[in-house]
């Protein structure tokens, strides 16, 4: 691989994050449905009405809104991606 490739790929990289992690918040379901259960994760309510994720893998729940929003277990440090079908 060429070098000039290379750098442009680094410099483009985080923009394509970016744009990625901004499709899957527009993309993620807006009503939390308890009822509703998507393969790796399910959005659930606290008690108090705060959103939160429950992560199916390891069972962790977090109410971090950026958890929520991106679909992210911080105790197994991985993202659970949305499918659009």
């Amino acid at each position: 691989m060429s070098k000039d490739l290379l750098l442009f790929i680094l410099a483009c990289a985080p923009v394509a994050i970016n744009l990625w992690a901004y499709f899957l918040m527009k993309t993620a379901p807006t009503e939390l449905d308890p009822e509703i259960v998507v393969t790796g994760y399910q959005l659930v309510k606290h008690k108090t009405g705060q959103p939160g994720i429950k992560c199916l893998d390891c069972g962790w729940t977090s109410y971090n809104h950026n958890d929520v929003a991106y679909r992210y277990c911080g105790h197994c440090d991985k993202f659970h991606y949305h499918v659009v079908h």
